[in-house]
């Protein structure tokens, strides 16, 4: 049951609902924001204002945000190939895996999701913020696509 305060279109869907379960999704005309998401870029804005007194840049807040999806769809991904130890082989995953392959001088470096955050920031490039989006999302696709494969294949 909806809070009287919430909003409604005009078929009942909610308008803004929270979601503490995954990757940001648009379906049905209702937005869902990804609360851990969210607290990131929070996180990051008041770390930022308190310790150096001034409000971080507008592209560091982006990299967060994109990258906070980003990782919320691999992770998911991962859980679903690993239902078990999902959050473990994440976590093993980013330290390991994702963390020194971006630092690869080499093409493979660009399926790095922490390479295309660093960039979106702008330290490495700073005209650099377009194709670093589009990378982090068909990367973000391509991990939920293997999730979703996986839940159809569990739930046949």
């Amino acid at each position: 049951r909806l809070p009287e305060a919430a909003a409604v279109n005009d078929t009942g869907v909610p308008t803004s609902t929270v979601c503490v379960c995954g990757p940001c999704v648009m379906a049905g005309g209702t937005f869902t924001v990804n609360v851990a998401t969210a607290l990131v870029v929070l996180g990051w804005l008041l770390a930022t204002k308190i310790g150096i007194g001034t409000m971080p840049s507008g592209r560091s807040m982006l990299a967060f945000g994109a990258g906070g999806l980003a990782i919320s769809a691999v992770s998911a991904g991962i859980g679903t190939i690993v239902p078990r130890h999902g959050m473990a082989l994440s976590i093993v995953y980013f330290i390991v895996v994702d963390l020194p392959v971006g630092w690869i001088p080499a093409a493979v470096h660009s399926i790095s999701v922490t390479r295309q955050v660093r960039l979106i920031t702008g330290h490495d490039d700073p005209a650099a913020i377009g194709e670093p989006l589009i990378t982090l999302a068909v990367i973000s696709f391509l991990w939920l696509a293997i999730g979703l494969l996986r839940l159809r294949k569990l739930e046949a």
